[in-house]
Parts: C-alpha cells; sequence; structure tokens
C-alpha cells in the first residue's frame, strides 16, 4: 500500500497490527485459501488504517494539549521538584498517577521532607496546576487539572 500511495504509511498502523496480530494473520490465511478472495482482508485491513489514523490525530492532538499546557505554565513560579512532578504526570507514567498525587508519594518522588512536599502541592494547587481530590490531614490527594486534555484512548 505504501508504494501504491507513493508514501510512507503512519508509524501508528503498526501499532494497531500489532495489537489485533491474531486477526491480521487469520485474515492473511483465510484471504490466501481456495477462492483468493482478498475482498474481506482489504476491508478489514482498511478498517485497521482508519483505526490507526484515529490513534495518530488523538496522540497528535494530546502533545498539542500539552505543548498549549506548558506554553501557558509560569515555569518560573515553579521548583525543580514541582517541574519533575508535572512531566511524570504529563509523561509515560501517567497511569501511575490515576489515583493523584499525595504527599508521601511526592516525597519517594522528589526525595524531599514531608514539609516540602506538603508546601510544594500546596502551593501547585493555589496556583492552578493541581486539583485536590480529598484535601483533609494525611489522606489529601491531589490530581492534574485537565481541563486541556482531549479525550484519548492512551492518555
Amino acid at each position: 500500500m505504501s508504494q501504491m500511495l507513493g508514501q510512507p504509511l503512519m508509524m501508528s498502523l503498526a501499532t494497531v497490527l500489532s495489537k489485533h496480530r491474531k486477526a491480521y494473520y487469520r485474515q492473511l490465511n483465510n484471504a490466501s485459501k481456495d477462492t483468493l478472495n482478498v475482498t474481506p482482508w482489504v476491508d478489514w485491513f482498511g478498517e485497521r488504517i482508519v483505526e490507526a489514523l484515529s490513534g495518530a490525530i488523538d496522540v497528535i492532538q494530546y502533545v498539542v494539549a500539552k505543548a498549549r499546557f506548558w506554553d501557558g505554565l509560569d515555569t518560573d513560579a515553579l521548583n525543580a521538584r514541582q517541574i519533575k512532578l508535572i512531566r511524570r504526570m504529563l509523561g509515560e507514567d501517567v497511569l501511575s498517577f490515576e489515583n493523584g498525587i499525595n504527599a508521601a508519594k511526592y516525597q519517594n518522588l522528589t526525595r524531599c521532607s514531608k514539609a516540602t512536599a506538603t508546601r510544594d502541592l500546596q502551593d501547585l494547587v493555589a496556583q492552578g496546576v493541581l486539583a485536590p481530590i480529598h484535601s483533609k490531614g494525611r489522606y489529601a490527594r491531589y490530581k492534574l487539572v485537565t481541563t486541556w486534555i482531549v479525550d484519548c484512548d492512551k492518555y
């Protein structure tokens, strides 16, 4: 298909095909038997291309939204520990922050004291970067303010 289109297919197609590996080989096997009717395989593969394009659009929207978030953030008002937290919460570790961040987790991540962790987290809330999930005592948890994030399956 890449040769026919005269341009390479997007990388997300490899991810989608990997996700549907068994079905991919089943479709190829069915297309190569008896009648050599490849129409079902072409239909199936076309659906995977649409799925890959949709995934690529989601990733692009997420990256643009993250860039806008960073552009709108006053990084001069943040310390290195806070920036490290935000990077982790927006990066590959996004799932490990699904239930938010608390002072103990912040301490572990940034290697700071409990008082510093509490102060840093409260400062991020005051700046509108974090929002409290539970704001009482040792059960206080915070989540990243994500109104800017487009709905993405992976992020």
